[in-house]
């Protein structure tokens, strides 16, 4: 069968038969170009042209709107024409997912410094679980339906200001997170629907939260709310287990006495052992640091109230906070009907949401768009394009996610709105984004400490000496990242006076990630005793260091987390800051690692651990026992299973160590049991 091609086709005019065909060619050509042309034509092809003309680039993940090789991609609204993948090009718009692979329920999606519109968004209804962070939308929004099946939402760090924007909600719905936006209404949060029982509302606008049925919640966060004052008549039941109030000034709580006895009969403090055992792993009990709850005795008694001490028994906090005293007015259930709904000043509603939908209309010419249709064409017919890491997410990744290239803003801090090129899937970057700082202002000074995949420098950020952590160069892998990744991420998350704190971290690709931290001018622990005999370093002050490690581990273990790597290396000192802990990398792969190249961490580990047995926060209390052998010899472990102990050793030390260093992991002490025991020799 013989081809005809055109490319070469060249009419001629002494030809009454050719021209004929040629006329006829062209018509043709002519018809095919005015339907490509033809306005009504293209709107009515692309479904995001009815968006305003100011949304002009839709994320999809639609098969006949992106090439094969991608999972998502960035289409023009106006002509639905493929303008390139997530690592290139930014989005203001987010449109159908209708074809998210099977083997995914859940989406991530990381905004930037655009708004994002999501009126015409839509999702699979098998999705289980969305997130959206730092995406702020426009004024008014109209939400499309959420998924009939999702059970977990969340929207934060953006610009959120009433929750009534994101309804109607799927009755399914379960836990809502709505942390770091500007919400500040009580009467919005009639909004959040009854199927929900866990709610996030830290670090928002509120001043008061009142009349509030929450008996349905198991766990709801108002950390870091620093405008709230008053609480009022908001009901929990015994439902509740996991109450976050930290860094909370309540000037104002009134309540009814069946919630005065399930927050004190269902909630303890969050520094428990017995809740870290739990094997569901979450966090359980009221969290108090920096927890302020002082109510007005005269305003209770004009209520026929009574001042009750909250949580009263405080024998399981953290002794920094162990004298702080919580009242509230209990109002009995007679009485009930007598309590204000509110003494502060009212708070401004935002204003109810529009519709509004512009239709738009782009009409191009025929040359354009031939070029264009061309251009598209050999796209297509690219042999073995590769898949870039924010097209198509990681099958390693139970919750892909898609972000914008424009850099993120931070309307709840400070931090920088550096970029986020090279946040990939596969590097799991994105989860660092609310700590990221801007890496102009960091200066590297000197190297102070090495490591088997780390360096660690003394340095500045704004002016101030911290430490940074870098992976070395030249020899990281994609599982040293994600594991730097994790320790950051973890480390971040933490809020101890016995654990290093970390500033921030700051990168322009995965590889040179770094982690800033303050600086503990003391140098570590394992220095300091090789470098002092113990007539210079007494008893006394040792207490002092073996209390802070031992307080380090009773915050770890009430959060379930096992640090893995305690040893002297990873203590340190500073002249002001106290002893903190530091250094949470450690994984399976590092540990195996860390013990080829010889710096000895096997000298610390429990029997359980270097056998890779299955393990719990014992271990750590194994690591502990090795610590006091140290403070007493003033040299590492010999390696032995038993540590050593000196003749000077302090009786009650060395029966602690050998306790830490049993055995059988049940019969050590747990890290309470041994703050108790080294509190009591605290001054002595």
């Amino acid at each position: 069968m013989s081809t005809r091609h055109f490319n070469n086709f060249t009419p001629r005019a002494n030809s009454t038969f050719d021209r004929m065909i040629v006329l006829r060619v062209m018509r043709r050509l002519i018809v095919v170009a005015g339907v490509l042309s033809a306005p009504t034509a293209a709107n009515d092809a692309c479904v995001y042209s009815r968006l305003a003309p100011s949304w002009t680039n839709v994320l999809v993940c639609d098969q006949s709107l992106c090439p094969p090789a991608n999972t998502t991609c960035i289409v023009d609204s106006a002509t639905c024409r493929f303008l390139g993948t997530s690592d290139k090009v930014s989005w203001d718009s987010i449109g159908s997912f209708k074809d998210v692979p099977a083997k995914f329920s859940s989406w991530s999606f990381m905004g930037g410094r655009n708004v994002i519109n999501l009126d015409m968004s839509g999702f699979p209804d098998r999705f289980t679980e969305l997130k959206f962070t730092n995406v702020s939308l426009p004024t008014p929004s109209t939400m499309p339906p959420w998924p009939s099946h999702l059970l977990q939402l969340t929207m934060q760090s953006g610009n959120l200001k009433s929750i009534s924007t994101l309804s109607p909600f799927p009755p399914s719905l379960q836990l809502l997170y709505l942390g770091a936006n500007f919400l500040s209404s009580s009467d919005d949060l009639q909004a959040v629907p009854p199927s929900v029982t866990q709610l996030s509302l830290q670090n928002n606008d509120y001043t008061e939260i009142a009349d509030q049925d929450w008996t349905r919640m198991s766990t709801v966060n108002l950390q870091d709310c620093g405008l709230l004052r008053s609480i009022n008549m908001v009901q929990f039941s015994t439902a509740i287990v996991n109450l976050d109030l930290s860094y909370l000034t309540l000037t104002r709580w009134i309540m009814d006495n069946s919630t005065f006895k399930a927050l004190t009969t269902s909630l303890r403090p969050n520094t428990t052992v017995q809740d870290a055992k739990r094997d569901d792993r979450r966090y359980l009990g009221y969290h108090y640091y920096g927890t302020s709850i002082r109510t007005d005795p005269t305003e209770c008694r004009g209520l026929n109230g009574v001042i009750q001490e909250l949580w009263a028994d405080k024998a399981l906090r953290d002794a920094k906070y162990a004298a702080e005293v919580y009242t509230v007015c209990v109002i009995q259930e007679n009485s009930r009907a007598t309590a204000p709904v509110s003494t502060l000043p009212p708070t401004p509603t935002p204003s109810s949401n529009q519709t509004a939908i512009i239709a738009g209309s782009v009409s191009s010419g025929v040359l354009a768009l031939a070029i264009a249709c061309f251009f598209v064409w050999r796209y297509y017919r690219r042999p073995d394009r590769p898949i870039h890491d924010d097209d198509a997410p990681s099958t390693t990744m139970s919750h892909p996610y898609s972000r914008s290239t424009d850099p993120p803003v931070y309307p709840r801090s400070s931090r920088a709105s550096s970029s986020l090129k090279g946040a990939s899937a596969n590097s799991g970057l994105h989860v660092l984004v609310p700590i990221q700082l801007n890496e102009s202002n960091l200066r590297l000074d000197k190297i102070v400490g090495s490591g088997a995949f780390a360096n660690v420098w003394v340095g500045s950020y704004q002016g101030q000496a911290v430490a940074v952590k870098e992976l070395l160069p030249g020899r990281v892998t994609s599982v040293q990242i994600q594991s730097f990744v994790a320790e950051i991420h973890l480390m971040s998350s933490f809020s101890s006076p016995f654990i290093v704190h970390v500033v921030g971290a700051c990168w322009t690709k995965p590889s040179n990630l770094k982690c800033v931290m303050e600086l503990m001018d003391g140098g570590d622990l394992k220095d300091y005793l090789e470098h002092h005999t113990p007539a210079t370093f007494p008893w006394t002050r040792k207490v002092q260091h073996m209390y802070s490690i031992v307080q380090a581990l009773v915050y770890l273990h009430s959060k379930n987390v096992i640090h893995r790597d305690i040893k002297s290396r990873n203590v340190l000192l500073d002249s002001q800051r106290g002893t903190k802990v530091t250094d949470f990398g450690t994984s399976k792969e590092d540990l195996q690692a860390t013990m080829t190249v010889g710096v000895g961490t096997f000298r610390w580990m429990a029997p359980e651990v270097l056998q890779d047995k299955g393990y719990t926060i014992s271990a750590d209390m194994y690591s502990f026992g090795m610590i006091l052998s140290e403070f007493d010899t003033h040299h590492i472990p010999t390696g032995t299973i038993r540590p050593t102990f000196t003749q000077d050793c302090p009786q009650w030390v060395h029966d602690l160590g050998l306790r830490c260093v049993a055995q059988d992991p049940n019969d050590r002490p747990t890290a309470i049991q041994a703050s108790y025991e080294i509190s009591k020799r605290l001054g002595a």
